[in-house]
C-alpha cells in the first residue's frame, strides 16, 4: 500500500471507530432513569407503605421538566451513567447486598459523594410532593411532619 492510500483510509478508520465505540458505550435517558429507581427502591426506607413507582414517577417528571435546574440534571444522568458503565451495565441484576457495597464504593469518591447527596434530596422531595404539591400523607404520617398551610392548588410545575 502506498503511503498516500495508507493517509486516506487513516481518517475513515478513526471516524468509524469512534461511533462505533460511542454507540457500544452510550445509554439513553430511560436507562439512566431505570438505574436511579433501582437505587431508590435500594434506599427508601419503608418501600411497603411507599409506592415507589409513584416516587420515581414524581422523579423523572421533576427532572424532565424544562425549568429543572440543568446542572444537577447532567449530575444525575450522568452519574447514572457511571454506574452503568462502572458496574458493567449489570448493576440493576445485582443482589441488595451486592448493590450496597457498590454503591458504598461509587460514594467513597467526591463525584460519588455528590451525586449520591443530589439523587436523595431529590428522592426526599418526590416522596414529600405529588401532583398536587404536599399531598402526600402517608410519608407525611410516617415521617411525623406537618404539612405546610396553605397548601396551592396546582403543582408549581404546571403553572
Amino acid at each position: 500500500m502506498k503511503r498516500r492510500e495508507f493517509l486516506t483510509y487513516i481518517p475513515i478508520v478513526g471516524v468509524s471507530s469512534y461511533f462505533l465505540i460511542k454507540n457500544l458505550y452510550s445509554i439513553d435517558r430511560d436507562e439512566s432513569l431505570k438505574i436511579i429507581q433501582k437505587i431508590q427502591e435500594h434506599i427508601l426506607p419503608t418501600p411497603q407503605a411507599l409506592s415507589t413507582q409513584e416516587i420515581h414517577t414524581f422523579f423523572a417528571s421533576t427532572t424532565a421538566h424544562n425549568s429543572f435546574d440543568t446542572s444537577i440534571k447532567s449530575l444525575l444522568l450522568e452519574g447514572a451513567k457511571k454506574i452503568y458503565y462502572q458496574s458493567g451495565g449489570e448493576f440493576i441484576s445485582y443482589s441488595a447486598s451486592r448493590q450496597e457495597s457498590f454503591l458504598q464504593n461509587f460514594i467513597r469518591t467526591r463525584y460519588g459523594y455528590e451525586w449520591m447527596r443530589r439523587m436523595i434530596d431529590i428522592t426526599i422531595e418526590s416522596m414529600l410532593c405529588d401532583k398536587i404539591y404536599c399531598d402526600n400523607d402517608k410519608i407525611f404520617d410516617i415521617l411525623e411532619l406537618k404539612r405546610g398551610e396553605p397548601r396551592p392548588k396546582v403543582a408549581y410545575i404546571y403553572k
